[in-house]
């Protein structure tokens, strides 16, 4: 019973997250096509920004409370520098526009 559960925990996604499978990935594909199409007639262009960011930047000025930053997955890099993973891209979009003035 013990190792069942286990197993099973070590089987499953980390909290907060989950699996698309062939069916559900494909269809999800497809409407993200979907959007970028529509988003690029009206003149958007595509931008990528990193999975984490540097953890001042997402701590500071914060609105939403502490609550959501106690929930961020942080790590330190091999420079000792604290990083965590982004929650939304409200951070790495601002980021992106004043470091790129011409986006704006």
């Amino acid at each position: 019973m013990e190792n069942e559960k286990l197993t099973e925990e070590l089987l499953s996604p980390p909290r907060g997250t989950r699996d698309f499978l062939p069916e559900e990935k494909l269809l999800r594909d497809a409407l993200e096509r979907k959007l970028e199409q529509a988003f690029q007639r009206f003149g958007f262009n595509p931008i990528e920004t990193p999975a984490f960011e540097r953890f001042e930047v997402l701590s500071s000025k914060y609105a939403g409370g502490s609550e959501i930053l106690k929930e961020t997955y942080s790590f330190e890099d091999q420079g000792k520098r604290k990083l965590g993973l982004r929650y939304d891209l409200t951070v790495p979009m601002c980021r992106v526009v004043a470091s790129n003035p011409s986006l704006a």
